[in-house]
C-alpha cells in the first residue's frame, strides 16, 4: 500500500486519507476504489490482507476474502493487475499465499465478469518462484507468461530497490 500510494502521487494519497477520515481503516478483506493518480491504470482497488499469526487466526480465509473482494471490484474491466497480498511485511507464507491467490483467480475467471487477463505483479524476488509455480500448475504453461517471455525484462523499480516480475494469465472466453 505504501509503495502504491507513493507511486500514485499526491492525488492518490489525498483520496486514501479522505476515505480513512470518513470511513475509518479498512478491515481485512474490505475494498475501497480510488482513482489511479500518477499510476498507469484507470483506478486502484485498495484492500487489506491478513497479518500471519501461524495460521491460528483465520488468515487463510481472510486472504481469500481480500483477493476475492479486489477481483470482484474489477469485474467490469478487461485487465486486472493483482499484487501478492500479505507477502511482504505481513509475513504470510509465500507458497500458501500463492496457492490461495491463484485459486481465487481461477474461481473468478470462471464467472461472467469482463476480465480476460489477470497480471500478477510480484515486487519481491523471494516470492516469484512460488507464484510462478502455482500459476503454471493451475493454468498450464500455455496460459501463463512471465515478464521475460512477453518482452518485459525483470527490472528494478526506480521508486524503491525492489525486484518486479509480471506473470500474465490469459483466459479466452
Amino acid at each position: 500500500m505504501l509503495f502504491i500510494s507513493s507511486a500514485g502521487g499526491v492525488e492518490l494519497k489525498r483520496q486514501c486519507r479522505e476515505f480513512v477520515q470518513k470511513h475509518g481503516n479498512l478491515s481485512c478483506g474490505e475494498v475501497f476504489t480510488s482513482s489511479s493518480g500518477k499510476l498507469p491504470c484507470k483506478f486502484v482497488v485498495h484492500t487489506v490482507g491478513p497479518v500471519w499469526h501461524s495460521g491460528k487466526r483465520n488468515e487463510e480465509r481472510d486472504l481469500e476474502k481480500a483477493v476475492h473482494g479486489a477481483l470482484e471490484a474489477c469485474r467490469s474491466y478487461h485487465t486486472v493487475a493483482l499484487p501478492a497480498i500479505s507477502c511482504g511485511i505481513f509475513g504470510f507464507p509465500h507458497d500458501l499465499a500463492a496457492k490461495i491467490t491463484v485459486k481465487k483467480i481461477q474461481d473468478f475467471m470462471t464467472t461472467d465478469s469482463s476480465v480476460s487477463r489477470v497480471d500478477v505483479v510480484i515486487t519481491r524476488k523471494d516470492v516469484i518462484s512460488e507464484f510462478r509455480s502455482a500459476l503454471v500448475t493451475t493454468f498450464g504453461t500455455d496460459k501463463v507468461s512471465s515478464a521475460a517471455d512477453s518482452g518485459c525484462n525483470l527490472q528494478l523499480l526506480s521508486c524503491k530497490q525492489m525486484y518486479t516480475s509480471l506473470f500474465r494469465v490469459c483466459i479466452l472466453k
